[in-house]
Order: C-alpha cells, then structure tokens, then sequence
C-alpha cells in the first residue's frame, strides 16, 4: 500500500511539473543581468540619430534608476532639428498624461552618481519627490503616432489601439518628416498637458478597483545597459525641441539659453488620482558647450549619407526651414 501511495504522490508531482512547465514566463528588467540589453519605462535620445542620451528603468534589484549615457546640447543651432531630441516611454495602460520639466536639486545626490536612483513618493501621488528641484513648465512637441492605429479621442477613448510595427529607423524617419512639416509651418508644437498616451498593449485604464554645474566625460556611463526599444509593445514618442511653457508666467522658456550645463528631469504623471502615485522619470544633462553627435552627421565628417538626415540635400532643407523662423514666444 505504501509503495502505490509512493507513486501515486510522484505521479502527481510530474504532472504538476509537466503543467507549470507549460505557463508563460514572464521576463522583467529585474531578471536582466547588468550589461545585457534592458527595456525602459522611458528613453531619451536624438531625433534622428537613435543614440541615447538617457534612460530610466528598473534594475536587478528593483530599484528604478536612471542612466545619463550623453549629453543633450541644444546650443545656439537648436533652431535646427539636427539638435531635436525623441522621448519615448510606456504605461500600462491608455490614459491621459501631463509631461513636465524640472530641474534636479543641485545637491542631489550628493555626489555625482551614474546610475541615479529616482524613486516616485508612492505614499502621496500630489508630493513632489526629494530630488525635483524647480518647475519650469510644460514640455511641447509633437506627438508621433506612427507606431499605432490611434483612436479619435474625441469620439471614443475607450476602444483598444492596436500596435503598428515599426523599427528606430521608420520613427527616425517619421522624426524628420515632422521636423519638416514644422518648418513649413504645415503642424505646431502642442502643449503635452493632458495628451492621450497609450498603454503597452493598447488597453485603456478603466479607473481603479474597489478595495551651475559642468561635467566631466568621466560621468557619463560607459558600461550601461544597451536599452531597446519594446518591439512587441506600443511605446509612446514625443519629438521634442527643448522648449517648456511656464503657465504660471504664461511664457516659453527653451533650454537652449543656458549657458553652462545643467541637470534636468522630464516627469511623466498620469492625470488620473489614483494613478498619479505612479510618476515615472527620466534626468539627462545639457550642456550647450559640446557639438550635438547629430552635428556628426553633417557633410563633411564622413557619416553623412544619402539618404540620411544628414545628407547635404535634407541638411539644406533644415538650414532653410529654420533660418527665419521666430522663436515661440517672441
């Protein structure tokens, strides 16, 4: 009796075996060693040249951390897109969204870290973290929603969006299009106060549930993560120029009159309250003081090619779209 008992209880153990073999697994950034290829929450990089310039995401040990890989430059030839930047980030759900931008307090952290931690105040979702320093405004910039067949919001936020497969080459291409189409005056910049993001698979939030400074290129992580872009999930892009509006001034302000280099942080808050707790972060440097790696591509250097965004033909429309075209606010 006892040795049909034995197998009996193995039997069941190798089935039971058998059948959590047959569960999906789920892979996070935490199961992710350092060094291996990690997905962020939210990236930073140039427009049309895919490199990064920061990015945030969760480390092995769950900490949300942010990397600083580059600098942003935004120098007196921002008037150029060749200096534009692209934010990209995901949420898990569609909801409307405000994206702002602080300065990092001067003294945090204390010294100079790369990676930094950036934890949200999940206790009070209308706090402001320890490390935000000042509020200088709303960023604005264009949306691009190539990736996505995107609902009309004013007809229907609740219907589920579907994923439109496409690689960092189709967005950089989408980038430049919309950079022209800016410089013929065809679109503006739009403030992203309230802009409808979309969730990683498409599903909209149903509510909730009952129940002075410089730096060295010694900063800069050479060693971080390579970041990818969630090739089965629906990201959101913003192509960004560097300008904010300060609506308590009611004034735009652009990054581009520093001087000297600078932290900042671009804070993603979901408008809904219960969700505002979930604020996810991104910190990157300016500094206006180094030539922008998009200015590599221009003729001359040997990375300009046909075809590119820094072909000398496209080079040439952005020189002429921009020339005379007055700052916003002016």
């Amino acid at each position: 009796m006892r040795s049909t008992n034995g197998k009996r209880i193995l039997s069941l153990f190798v089935a039971f075996a058998l059948l959590v073999g047959l569960l999906p697994a789920v892979v996070s950034a935490t199961d992710t060693p350092p060094g291996e290829p990690v997905y962020s929450s939210m990236r930073l990089q140039g427009a049309f040249n895919p490199d990064t310039i920061s990015f945030y995401t969760m480390d092995e040990l769950g900490e949300r951390v942010n990397y600083y890989v580059a600098p942003a430059t935004l120098n007196d030839a921002c008037n150029s897109p060749l200096e534009w930047m692209l934010l990209a980030f995901s949420l898990t759900n569609n909801q409307r969204v405000t994206l702002e931008l602080w300065t990092l307090k001067e003294d945090f952290p204390e010294a100079d870290e790369n990676p930094v931690t950036l934890t949200p105040d999940f206790s009070d979702g209308t706090a402001q973290e320890e490390f935000l320093g000042e509020r200088l405004g709303v960023l604005y910039g264009i949306q691009l929603l190539d990736n996505v067949d995107a609902i009309d919001t004013e007809i229907d936020e609740e219907r589920t969006a579907k994923l439109v497969y496409k690689t960092p080459a189709d967005m950089a291409e989408a980038a430049k299009d919309a950079a022209i189409a800016y410089g013929e005056e065809q679109i503006e910049l739009e403030s992203m106060k309230s802009v409808y993001a979309y969730g990683v698979q498409g599903v909209p939030y149903k509510g909730p549930s009952v129940s002075l400074f410089s730096v060295d290129d010694d900063f800069y992580a050479k060693d971080a993560p390579q970041v990818l872009p969630a090739s089965n999930d629906i990201e959101n892009y913003i192509l960004w120029d560097g300008t904010v509006y300060d609506d308590e001034s009611e004034q735009f302000v652009q990054l581009d009159q520093e001087t000297d280099a600078k932290k900042y942080v671009i804070v993603m808050t979901p408008d809904a309250e219960a969700n505002q707790k979930y604020n996810t972060f991104t910190a990157f440097v300016v500094d206006p003081n180094r030539p922008t790696k998009n200015m590599a591509l221009i003729p001359g250097t040997g990375r300009g090619t046909q075809g590119g965004p820094g072909a000398p033909a496209e080079r040439q429309l952005f020189v002429e779209l921009y020339r005379y075209r007055p700052l916003r606010g002016a």
